[in-house]
């Protein structure tokens, strides 16, 4: 168990918008009410994405997306010219599992 531990990357995504606005639809408010509160704000603000992961011991990143949105090419690039190389130097028997993808697509 500890040697399988030892192999796992965890991995998040955060984005940050120059106006200080939070994407409603990603948190939760918790209450005893209903909150009732209309929010405008504008969909395309200033942002930065920022992806991080996280080995038992380390961590991998940041890698920042500034002004663009995470698309398949963009984020290929993000793994095989930032996130594999650092993996394979630390641990080149690492398994890569993406969220949400079946082990025989991944």
């Amino acid at each position: 168990m500890k040697i399988f531990l030892q192999r796992v990357m965890f991995s998040d995504e955060a984005t940050f918008h120059a106006s200080g606005t939070v994407n409603q639809h990603n948190t939760r408010t918790w209450g005893l009410e209903t909150p009732r509160v209309v929010l405008e704000e504008s969909k395309h603000s200033l942002k930065v994405n920022v992806r991080r992961g996280l080995l038992h011991d380390r961590i991998i990143g940041p890698y920042f997306f500034s002004e663009v949105t995470v698309r398949s090419d963009n984020y290929l690039d993000l793994l095989e010219i930032f996130a594999f190389p650092q993996i394979e130097d630390l641990q080149p028997n690492n398994v890569f599992q993406q969220y949400k993808a079946s082990p025989h697509w991944s």
